[in-house]
């Protein structure tokens, strides 16, 4: 069951994609191979499931300071010169 060319022409065009005829031909059918093989996924039935309610649901926002207001300083964990300063990552080369 080949796509539509004009709709493999438009995704190729939005992919900024230039497609040959023949290009546009073998697409169309192996896409729609494709979408032939995940059709009967359309008749799946899933259960009904209750979201589960631990202590990952979401917490109770209320108003309050923001705890970011301030000197970066405070809550850096290193600082010079008005800088953050972090660990070397990379080793120098010796």
């Amino acid at each position: 069951m080949p796509l539509e060319p004009d709709a493999i022409r438009r995704a190729a065009r939005l992919a900024r994609i230039t497609l040959s005829s023949s290009e546009l031909d073998r697409l169309a059918n192996e896409l729609g191979s494709l979408v032939a093989r995940l059709e009967p996924l359309r008749t799946v039935q899933a259960p009904a499931v209750e979201p589960e309610r631990d202590a990952t649901s979401p917490r109770a926002d209320g108003p309050g300071p923001d705890p970011l207001h301030g000197a970066p300083a405070r809550f850096a964990p290193a600082w010079r010169d008005g800088y953050f300063t972090v660990p070397r990552v990379i080793p120098t080369p010796e």
